[in-house]
């Protein structure tokens, strides 16, 4: 076509006359045995291979009309120019940056999330897989191999003898003794000096060998163990309290060893090492029970220096507790392919918990010095005490330095899937220059916060269109403080002087659950603390926990089932799907029956009331079945229980319970007292 042809005679120009042919190219029919095509050369268009049949009719569409097959011989056409001509295609729309706003510093997921100022995305983040955490390996096979070289980390007997002056030697013996603690791995044992700190605040190493005497005998015995020794006469726990009720060292040593005992022939028989298999998630127990020894004996003897920091800047410090932290893990969907990143880490608590609890590479960035080495120290201990409890964890990475500016952080964003940043205190300008770095984070990550980086309410207009913020879509949630309410010491009451009548409590209110199943309010609670317990930490209270942890959650209420085949019949009950998970209010009804069963079959009425109240009395007496209980033993357990309790009060203890006097409690109004306090329902 020629579009420059000179004007006629006329004087008007003719207009370009396009002429368009249709042209019908013929399919070859490929070769049976032909070699795969290869690549067109740079510049040519690749042709899309066809099936020679797929145009054809089919048997039942030979009986149709003349003009529909040739209507469908000219979409033949029609399609095969444009294989060659290409077809454009509308492109996707890019996946926008998430950010989650979390207000509080502290847990409990609220039941209410508030939409932000802008829509969600329906679609759902691509990132995540659903199954992941099924395909995490928890057991490190290193923690027991028998060449394994030993551990270097803090042992608890260091931790006191490093500062020696905050300790002194249990029931203010002489001298003092020491224990050995057996770990579930071949790594080693860990020494413990059997003190006592002289503030409460202080490290405990005899709570810690009871707590974690209790969290292996949890988490690593078989079912059939464990609940042998977390109820009833051979509890390792209920042992060593007796043991510090009757100030007797050598028999609060006597049970340790029995524990090691217990768990080396576990370790050496391959038997701890199949219940990790088995599992590919932590409880937060657990997860709480290691991060406190590791930061019992490196931060928290040092915890002063970190308030040397300038009030009223960017750089004020400040912690999260594990359970928000494990909140955040659930709402953003983190897994153990993924990769975490905290700004302004701290000690690097936050970085440690990702790796232990998700086992994602996690990294973690600081500016003040004395959180930076706080933190090595942390991550040091954390490498060798995750190997002592025989537990595979993601790698720890921690930079020092500014997070602005430092270089390796652009990198780190643009691999990121989940990025923390406690920003609550942070100025204005340092908030802005997050923002903007935020621009290079790949589509579907997610980044937290505990202040929002676009304003509440924040709508797109032409006066803002070209803000940073409108590239972002943000999310709410509303959390809760976990802190308990500081008890009020009650006023000192002066001798002979008539005392006002108590207030009655405040009475529980049972849940809409726990009256269909007849609870009462402290059952409810000691059930929904026991699935907690075994639940992973991506489940809420009704998420629901595996089916082969029944069996163990029902030990744990003291209510274990008789034989396999009701173990079969419960399963069958709560799961009939076989779902592999048991949601709690299906947990809620079984739990419910057989703890009523227990409590109407397990020694009945009176005679289980009565053996009770010897037990209780039995506490207070330091295993005296006769006598009374006085003043100097409730000075005593008050002393144990590290409460400082008046004397005034521990008086009117002793004369609530005698009606006026100050001989000491009898067995008889002892049981009494347990009685008006409720014990017994």
């Amino acid at each position: 076509m020629n579009w420059n042809k000179p004007s006629t005679t006329s004087g008007n120009a003719n207009k370009p006359v396009i002429r368009k042919t249709t042209v019908q190219v013929p399919v070859a029919e490929p070769a049976a045995n032909s070699a795969p095509t290869h690549a067109p050369a740079s510049g040519a268009i690749p042709a899309r291979r066809r099936d020679p049949n797929r145009f054809q009719l089919s048997q039942t569409s030979r009986t149709k009309s003349k003009g529909a097959a040739t209507s469908r011989s000219n979409a033949v056409s029609r399609r095969a120019l444009d294989s060659v001509r290409g077809v454009k295609r509308k492109s996707a729309t890019p996946d926008v940056n998430q950010f989650s706003d979390e207000d509080g510093d502290s847990s409990e997921v609220g039941t209410t999330d508030s939409e932000a100022s802008r829509k969600r995305p329906k679609s759902s983040i691509s990132s995540v897989d659903s199954h992941s955490e099924s395909r995490r390996k928890l057991v490190s096979d290193d923690a027991f191999r028998e060449d394994s070289e030993p551990l270097s980390f803090i042992h608890g007997a260091d931790a006191t003898s490093a500062y020696a002056a905050k300790f002194k030697n249990a029931f203010d013996d002489d001298d003092y003794s020491s224990v050995e603690l057996v770990y579930p791995s071949r790594n080693g044992k860990e020494r413990f000096d059997l003190k006592w700190p002289k503030t409460k605040d202080d490290y405990n190493p005899m709570m810690d060998v009871m707590n974690t005497v209790e969290s292996l005998v949890t988490f690593y015995f078989p079912e059939e163990l464990s609940g042998e020794y977390l109820h009833g006469n051979k509890a390792f726990r209920g042992r060593l309290n007796r043991a510090m009720q009757r100030e007797s060292i050598p028999e609060w040593i006597e049970v340790v060893e029995e524990f090691n005992s217990v768990l080396a022939p576990l370790i050496h028989d391959g038997t701890i090492q199949r219940e990790l298999r088995q599992r590919h998630s932590l409880a937060l127990k657990w997860i709480e029970r290691i991060l406190m020894q590791i930061c019992e004996r490196t931060v928290s003897p040092k915890a002063e220096k970190l308030n040397a920091y300038k009030v009223g800047s960017s750089n004020v410090y400040g912690e999260l507790l594990p359970r928000l932290v494990t909140d955040i893990f659930r709402k953003v969907q983190l897994n153990h392919e993924q990769i975490f990143i905290d700004l302004g880490s701290g000690v690097g608590n936050v970085v440690l918990q990702a790796a232990l609890e998700i086992g994602c590479e996690s990294w973690g960035i600081e500016q003040l010095p004395t959180p930076c080495e706080l933190a090595e120290m942390q991550v040091q201990e954390f490498r060798a005490r995750t190997q002592l409890w025989g537990l595979n964890t993601g790698t720890v990475n921690l930079l020092a330095g500014d997070m602005t500016t430092h270089p390796s952080i652009p990198a780190l964003l643009q691999r990121a899937d989940v990025v923390l940043v406690n920003n609550q205190a942070f100025q204005p300008d340092l908030n802005d220059k997050l923002l903007n770095m935020f621009l290079d984070l790949k589509p579907g990550a997610r980044v937290v916060s505990l202040k929002p980086f676009v304003p509440v309410g924040h709508k797109m207009a032409m006066r803002n269109v070209d803000s940073v913020v409108n590239q972002f879509v943000q999310q709410s949630f509303e959390y809760f403080s976990e802190m308990p309410p500081k008890r009020k010491q009650p006023p000192a009451s002066t001798r002979g002087a008539p005392k006002p009548p108590a207030a009655a409590p405040p009475t529980k209110r049972r849940s809409k659950l726990a009256k269909e199943h007849n609870l009462t309010p402290d059952q409810e609670a000691e059930i929904a603390e026991a699935f907690s317990l075994f639940s992973a930490p991506d489940d809420t209270a009704h998420g629901g926990i595996a089916t082969s942890e029944i069996r163990r959650c029902l030990v744990a209420l003291n209510a274990p089932p008789a034989n396999q085949a009701e173990m079969n019949e419960i399963l069958a009950t709560v799961d009939p799907e076989r779902t592999g998970r048991v949601g709690y209010e299906y947990f809620v009804a079984v739990a419910a029956l057989k703890m009523q069963a227990r409590q109407a079959g397990g020694g009945g009425g009176e005679e289980r009331e009565r053996e009770e109240v010897g037990r209780a009395f039995r506490l207070f007496t330091l295993g005296r079945e006769e006598g009374v209980i006085g003043l100097g033993d409730l000075r005593r357990v008050a002393r144990e229980l590290r409460e400082e309790v008046p004397e005034a009060v521990l008086e009117d203890m002793v004369r609530e319970a005698t009606g006026g006097g100050l001989g000491g409690v009898g067995r008889e109004e002892f049981e009494g007292v347990m009685r008006r306090a409720g014990v017994f329902g």
